[in-house]
């Protein structure tokens, strides 16, 4: 009778973990059921007894699990601390009260790498009131991390793309991805337009020093090409590694673009007094093509950063919106310096 009384109690819990999302915490959790749940006040005598009594229904008997009258977890024991303690001991006097808890709407991989980074064999799942649910087990942190690292493999060698509505391009149709990509694109004509509506405003200052259309593409294309390459480093760090800092990563980002806006300032500027003889169109060209490709860092990075967080695919749509705003920055910038120093 206890035996079906057991794997009724199973499959209970096991439709109840089913009320939690997919791929969280309390979807692989081990109810409280089955795991040793004792009072603060039980002693080490009581425990063991306790425990002979229902060894048949516990799955796991790493850690006893000290709970109130109110279900709150207040403390942790390891069995092994158990058998070293006189039988008069109250558990009270020996459980750990410095818990490491998750809830159960909690990503199922952030609560594996907080028992890994715990040292923890299972990790107890509260709710908002801090009463325990159950726990993740450590055959399942195990296999929670086997499985993100088989995933992240799979991701950086290109052989097995996340599992993710955005990312099915090739399983769209023509219709399909034409629909998906011809707005960005329209975004794109129109931006372009823009731009040269821009330099229309310019125009005196074009009639005074032409030499100065000549490096248009020239200004456009570095802070692009720098956009472009921060874009595409980004979206592929945010899919590598998901659990990204991206304070720490747009700063590090920040510093490269500042070494590159730089070199490539230092170097036109040299160009140009060497090969055109002229300082201040030297000067012109080196402070517009650092300002520039230092604004690419916006372009290049938040952009695709934000459409990622709004759960577009930032492949789709960062490309023609970052370049229409880098186009129209990158101009604006260069006669922006041209009109004030020439």
């Amino acid at each position: 009778m206890n035996g079906l009384q057991n794997i009724r109690t199973e499959t209970i819990a096991k439709i109840n973990n089913f009320h939690w999302a997919k791929n969280t915490a309390g979807r692989k959790m081990l109810s409280r059921d089955f795991i040793p749940v004792i009072g603060p006040q039980q002693t080490i005598k009581q425990i063991i007894s306790e425990i002979k009594e229902n060894i048949s229904r516990l799955k796991t008997i790493n850690y006893l699990y000290v709970v109130n009258e109110q279900g709150e977890l207040v403390g942790v024991a390891s069995i092994k601390e158990i058998f070293r303690q006189s039988s008069k001991v109250k558990i009270s006097q020996i459980m750990d009260n410095r818990l490491i808890t998750t809830q159960p709407e909690v990503d199922q991989k952030k609560a594996a790498h907080l028992a890994l980074k715990n040292n923890i064999k299972a990790i107890p799942i509260v709710d908002k009131n801090n009463r325990l649910l159950g726990i993740i087990t450590s055959d399942r942190i195990l296999a929670i991390l086997n499985k993100e690292t088989r995933e992240n493999i799979y991701h950086l060698t290109g052989i097995y793309p996340p599992k993710s509505p955005l990312d099915d391009v090739p399983e769209f149709s023509v219709a399909q991805s034409f629909k998906r990509r011809v707005p960005w694109l329209l975004l794109g004509m129109i931006g372009g337009i823009l731009s040269a509506q821009v330099i229309g405003f310019f125009e005196v200052t074009l009639e005074r020093n032409l030499i100065l259309a000549a490096f248009i593409p020239l200004i456009v294309y570095m802070s692009d090409a720098v956009g472009t390459q921060m874009e595409a480093l980004i979206i592929r760090d945010l899919v590598v590694h998901p659990e990204l800092v991206f304070k720490k990563y747009f700063l590090r980002q920040t510093q490269i673009a500042f070494l590159i806006a730089s070199f490539c300032g230092i170097l036109l500027s040299l160009f140009t007094f060497i090969f055109y003889q002229q300082v201040y169109l030297g000067i012109v060209l080196g402070i517009s093509i650092f300002v520039a490709v230092n604004t690419a860092i916006f372009t290049g990075m938040i952009i695709p950063y934000l459409f990622n967080k709004l759960k577009m695919d930032p492949a789709l749509c960062s490309g023609p919106l970052a370049t229409v705003i880098q186009d129209i920055l990158s101009v604006v910038i260069y006669f922006g310096v041209a009109n004030l120093l020439l």
